[in-house]
């Protein structure tokens, strides 16, 4: 620690060299003048100089250079008195440059003090920062506060600092983003409790608008600060967690008509697990989509020997594996009520996962050659657009097929009878998806033309991999129904 009593004297001294007004310009008139152009007399300047004299004594007491010190001690070895009035002003001239050499050194070397003091007094506040973090969070910062009390350098200390920021940054997430998963959690346990009350749909709206805030508010805020991808990812997450349970919400409210009181509960268990059922689906569906897109992709940058975007894009391949993986092992079947809070969160992580994926794919496409993304729009939308119209095609056919098939009275059951139930649902679901993948390859077609070619290129794979999705889903029954196989009483 710097002493109190050495920056008071140090600032004393300062204080004192400040108050002289050095004579610069009149001592260097004196001093190239001739004796005949002095307007002041000997004694004045003897005065003078014996003024100079006692300041210079009194600097050597001050922290100053070994070099400094010896020409001071020149100068007050000479007798004044003795010096000619040429003398006078050169010496004048001398010990004001002396004295202007003593204000220079003692301001930097307060300059320095001054930084050590303030970097001990930065050291105790980061450290008695941390520690309070440590106490209120539950983290340890032992890694950040090991060496503090050795650094002087204050770019190292404020280094330390903003590890310290970032870990407190990340444990304050951790609560909120843990806040945000017990109160939907509340939410959706008060309406299973009461499927059909004022309350329930009180929760949804709740819901509602803490999703706002976190889409609108919360994220751009993060995003003008430039926070770590890692935040903005646990933000997301908490955004999904949201809209996960606004969606059981819904199922639930939507069939709150239905529950009988004495069953209540029972139904609402029903509700929630095809609600989760069709969820996982729906996500399963999305990864498989990504995993299309980013397989189409991985060629195209091959063929461009783009070898480190295809690198990266077999890292998203697999992590989408592994989200695959992870996604079969969320047990939805039989769930209790009390594990759907644990469920939500699981898939909340994987849907905030994708949508990572997904800005890491773009990221991967805009480093591709520009020859190469000319090369890859193409050749996908021709192709995308050539597997809408062979899907389509077969959508056509089992439509007006399946609705002359009865399997009344069949021994045994045609394989298709199976599926006839579903039929309506399945082919209404698929008709929507070629819709939409239709207006997307229109979409990437202008994105295309107006110079967007890598967003075009995202667009047109992206629609594709929705097309082959429904193909590969309608490919079963289309194949049964084309062969010709019985499929009902005198009926193909």
């Amino acid at each position: 620690m710097v002493s109190t009593k050495r920056c008071v004297a140090v600032l004393l001294a300062i204080t004192l060299l400040s108050s002289i007004t050095t004579p610069t310009a009149t001592t260097i008139v004196l001093a190239e003048g001739s004796s005949s152009t002095l307007s002041v007399d000997e004694s004045a300047y003897i005065g003078r100089a014996l003024v100079l004299q006692n300041m210079l004594r009194n600097a050597l007491a001050l922290n100053i250079s070994a070099g400094l010190k010896s020409d001071i001690e020149g100068l007050l070895a000479i007798n004044v008195s003795t010096l000619s009035t040429n003398e006078l002003a050169k010496y004048i001239a001398n010990a004001s440059l002396a004295l202007a050499r003593v204000e220079n050194e003692v301001r930097s070397r307060w300059n320095l003090e001054l930084g050590n003091l303030y970097a001990e007094r930065l050291r105790n506040a980061i450290e008695a920062r941390a520690r309070a973090m440590e106490r209120h969070y539950g983290i340890q910062f032992d890694d950040a506060l090991r060496n503090i009390s050795r650094v002087r350098d204050l770019n190292e200390l404020n280094r330390i600092l903003k590890d310290v920021e970032k870990g407190v940054e990340k444990a304050r997430l951790g609560k909120f983003t843990e806040g945000i998963f017990k109160y939907s959690g509340k939410l959706i346990n008060t309406s299973i409790e009461e499927p059909g009350s004022k309350r329930a749909v009180n929760a949804y709206e709740e819901l509602s608008k803490i999703e706002e805030i976190l889409k609108s508010r919360v994220s751009e805020r993060l995003g003008e600060l430039n926070v770590s991808d890692e935040v903005l990812g646990n933000i997301s997450e908490a955004i999904e967690h949201i809209s996960i349970a606004k969606e059981l919400i819904a199922g639930i409210l939507g069939n709150a008509s239905s529950y009988p009181p004495e069953r209540a509960r029972e139904m609402v268990r029903g509700t929630l697990n095809k609600s989760l059922e069709k969820l996982c689906t729906h996500i399963n569906e999305s990864i498989e989509e990504l995993k299309l897109e980013v397989s189409e992709l991985i060629s195209k940058a091959l063929e461009a020997n783009a070898t480190e975007v295809a690198s990266r894009l077999k890292e998203i391949k697999d992590g989408l594996s592994a989200m695959s993986s992870t996604l079969q092992r969320v047990s939805i079947s039989g769930i209790q009520l009390n594990e759907i809070n644990n469920v939500i969160a699981e898939l909340a992580r994987i849907r905030a996962q994708i949508k990572i994926f997904e800005a890491d794919l773009k990221r991967q496409v805009g480093n591709l050659p520009v020859r190469a993304v000319d090369n890859a729009f193409n050749i996908t939308f021709n192709k995308a657009v050539e597997n809408l119209n062979e899907t389509k095609s077969m959508l056509e056919f089992i439509n007006n097929t399946y609705k002359n098939i009865s399997c009344t009275g069949m021994h045994p059951t045609s394989p298709v009878c199976k599926y006839l139930e579903k039929f309506p649902d399945l082919l209404k679901n698929a008709n929507s998806t070629l819709h939409k993948a239709d207006e997307m390859l229109n979409n990437a077609k202008s994105m295309y033309d107006s110079g967007m070619k890598v967003d075009a290129l995202i667009t047109v794979n992206k629609a594709n991999a929705m097309i082959m999705g429904v193909k590969a889903m309608l490919q079963p029954i289309y194949r049964l129904l084309k062969s010709g196989a019985q499929i009902g009483p005198g009926k193909h």
